[in-house]
């Protein structure tokens, strides 16, 4: 079967909230390039995958994994005869809104910021292409096409257009209509499901170089038996182990979907979107191996002890931040403080979120010592 038909067409997009002069062909392409040519991607570089940035300099950072996420992507969306641009472009921008150090960082925001509507990445994300990025043509954000928007918008799957997410994601990009309470493009799922399988497999990786995991731990994965069953496991080479395991997991990927095509027959991509599942999909077995990953990296990666310790190093940090910004607002940067005048303590709160979630790891980190140690200087510098 075709499966190219179902391809996201760039003469086909539904445009840019703010209409500009560009060739049709090249839409996807232009934000890809604006997506990297921006300083929210550059600063992924400094920001907490699993282990904190100064951690190691073999260790992901957010940078490294969402690069990761962008070649798998890339390569499901060729395998399947997909726009390519398209599937890269939301896998380089899908992590954009992560605060520093990782999903602890976001916790402790969320915590913090409980009474002012809370913190989520996967919004924030959206808020900096729309909003904080300085563009290029606009002094307030991005203005990506919509199908990014989409995507990104999406990653997790479709919402109840009554629940809160999708109203304040339906202001913050009106006038498009993202039609929330349906799945996205294909590309948009295969960048989802790439983020999946890079972090199964780098966050494994990873753990064998830190010694968090053993051989002989991992070998209770399905996955692992399966990796391994060609080649012994080397434990002084094991870049292979980690291969197959992508490998694995984006075989099944594209044989499950182009099953699911087939059997679907869709007559067009609006029929994907209205369809009642993903396309886009791993089998009933390998999402079972999937969450068997999952369930392993939880107790004995994410929990490990070290890992525990600067999880609560870095919710403390982000509470101590967001509390004092909160009590002397005046100490916020410049361009930062003229944002808060003049409002009220809810748009005060957002404001501060937003300045805390921009941070690197090593700023906040630097931040803080600025604010709380005395003999630390309080000149910035970005």
């Amino acid at each position: 079967m075709d499966i190219s038909k179902y391809a996201s067409n760039p003469t086909e997009s539904l445009g840019r909230i703010h209409r500009e002069k560009e060739n049709p062909q090249l839409i996807f392409l232009n934000d890809k390039n604006r997506i990297i040519f921006s300083s929210s991607f550059r600063r992924l570089e400094y920001k907490t995958q699993v282990f904190v940035n100064h951690s190691g300099d073999h260790y992901r950072t957010r940078l490294t994994h969402s690069l990761e996420v962008a070649a798998v992507a890339k390569l499901i969306a060729r395998s399947l005869q997909l726009n390519e641009d398209l599937a890269e472009v939301i896998a380089l921008s899908h992590d954009l809104g992560h605060p520093p150090f990782g999903h602890a960082g976001e916790d402790g925001l969320a915590e913090a910021m409980q009474d002012f509507e809370g913190f989520d990445h996967n919004f924030h994300t959206l808020k900096v292409i729309a909003q904080l990025e300085k563009g290029v043509f606009f002094e307030n954000g991005l203005n990506l096409s919509y199908e990014i928007i989409e995507g990104l918008a999406k990653h997790n799957g479709p919402f109840n257009l009554e629940s809160e997410f999708a109203k304040k994601v339906s202001e913050l990009f009106a006038p498009f209509n993202l039609q929330l309470d349906k799945y996205p493009t294909l590309e948009a799922q295969v960048a989802s499901l790439a983020d999946d399988i890079a972090y199964c497999a780098h966050d494994i990786d990873d753990g064998l170089r830190a010694g968090f995991i053993s051989f002989e731990e991992l070998m209770q994965l399905s996955i692992i038996k399966m990796a391994t069953s060609n080649r012994p496991f080397n434990k002084n080479n094991y870049q292979y182990l980690i291969n197959n395991i992508r490998e694995i997991m984006i075989n099944d990927l594209l044989t499950e979907t182009k099953k699911r095509i087939t059997d679907n027959a869709f007559s067009s991509i609006q029929a994907i979107r209205k369809h009642c599942s993903w396309v886009v999909a791993f089998s009933s077995e390998m999402e079972e191996q999937k969450n068997e990953i999952k369930n392993f990296l939880m107790n004995n990666v994410y929990r490990n002890y070290n890992i525990n310790r600067m999880r609560y190093k870095a919710k403390t940090l982000m509470h101590d931040l967001f509390y004092y910004f909160m009590e002397e607002p005046g100490c916020l940067p410049t361009n930062w403080n003229k944002k808060i005048i003049n409002s009220d303590l809810k748009e005060r709160a957002i404001i501060i979120g937003d300045y805390i979630a921009g941070m690197t790891d090593r700023f906040a980190i630097d931040e803080h010592k600025r604010i709380f140690y005395p003999n630390t200087s309080n000149k910035i510098h970005d």
